[in-house]
């Protein structure tokens, strides 16, 4: 299986590398078809692999088909760009750029695995193996939701540094704050949506005898959602090259998990070291909103900010809604059947939210403006 998955990395990286030359070219359709065919390739192959008894190779050499597939598909999606352009080597000023570039922003995603990997070896050592299987499901729940919120990001990134390649600075200014102020309204709503859902949706999903794990997701969703509100800015910082707040954001958060971790799990035991993780996101994202405002382009007097007792009021009473219903669901319906009911009740409770908080639909339906291609 590791032999196999060695190639399969491989495969990865440039799968990829290609998704993100469809990004950079705004072909989002055409990127999400790419990985829907490569996903249906993976479960189409996984079950006969592993039926023929190929075990966790199987499983390997599905994923390997995953990736080929993957591969495949987004090389023909840009052959026109791969047939108008000529190999060449870049230059040395150029390779230092991008290694630069690249090396701070692995900063960020070497902060994603120490301060989750913290978590885990301080429960660990403070708490017992149930407890710690308790914290890995809370953990991979509350990731979800990030990671769900974080793929709305890839369109924001490639139009801001589209908009900032044509040199239109005032443009580029007006096109962030227009993005910021729907992000941060949106996702007001949905983290306090998601924190509330949170206890239902782990007994749907892994039944009721997870011990606290729905109070460690349900604190850990809170802090990882509150640490999505900086996305704009970062791809706005990213768009200029102003990567060093966001290198800077990264070390801070491994500096004050790992602080707050340690204090708050020896004195409170597993409660101690998820709350920690939920406060140092929160802290250190005001913190960067804090260091970056001199940065970021003024907002029009004009504009409206993002968060208004309306806003507010709308999240609390939408999510309390919803969490009520959802724990009824929970209850009431078998485990997973109960994820359907409780899905639509979000559905509908997001939709609830948008609007009471938006001056008009349409609002939310602004098209950036540049081509789409497919």
């Amino acid at each position: 299986m590791f032999r196999v998955t060695g190639v399969v990395m491989l495969l990865a990286l440039l799968a990829g590398g290609l998704a993100n030359v469809l990004q950079g070219l705004e072909r989002f359709v055409a990127a999400t078809v790419a990985t829907t065919i490569a996903a249906v390739v993976f479960l189409i192959a996984a079950p006969i692999l592993l039926a023929a008894d190929y075990g966790l190779k199987g499983l390997a050499l599905a994923a390997l088909a995953q990736q080929a597939a993957g591969v495949v598909v987004r090389v023909w999606m840009i052959r026109d760009v791969l047939a108008s352009t000529r190999p060449g080597w870049i230059t040395r000023g150029e390779a230092r750029e991008l290694v630069s570039f690249s090396a701070r922003l692995q900063v960020n995603v070497a902060s994603t695995l120490i301060n989750s990997q913290t978590d885990k070896l301080v429960v660990g050592l403070v708490a017992s193996n149930a407890t710690l299987g308790a914290v890995g499901i809370a953990s991979q729940a509350a990731e979800a939701v990030r990671f769900f919120l974080g793929a709305a990001l890839g369109p924001i990134n490639a139009r801001l540094a589209v908009v900032h390649g044509t040199g239109d600075g005032g443009g580029l200014a007006a096109l962030y704050h227009r993005l910021e102020n729907i992000w941060i309204r949106v996702n007001i709503g949905i983290t306090a949506l998601a924190t509330a859902l949170m206890p239902a949706l782990i007994i749907a999903w892994v039944g009721e005898d997870t011990g606290d794990a729905a109070q460690f997701a349900t604190i850990l969703t809170f802090g990882y959602c509150v640490s999505v509100l900086s996305g704009p800015a970062l791809a706005y910082l990213r768009a200029i090259g102003r990567i060093n707040p966001e290198a800077l954001l990264g070390l801070g958060l491994i500096a004050a998990n790992v602080v707050l971790t340690v204090v708050l799990g020896i004195a409170f035991g597993a409660i101690g070291v998820v709350t920690a993780t939920s406060i140092a996101y929160t802290v250190i994202t005001i913190v960067f909103f804090w260091r970056v405002h001199p940065i970021l382009p003024p907002r029009p007097a004009d504009s409206p900010p993002a968060i208004q007792p309306r806003v507010i009021a709308a999240a609390l009473g939408t999510a309390a809604l919803a969490g009520a219903w959802g724990t009824a669901m929970a209850l009431l319906l078998p485990r997973l059947v109960a994820l359907v009911p409780i899905g639509l009740g979000a559905a509908v409770a997001l939709a609830a939210f948008v609007v009471l908080t938006t001056d008009g639909l349409e609002e939310l339906g602004i098209r950036l403006p540049g081509r789409r291609r497919a």
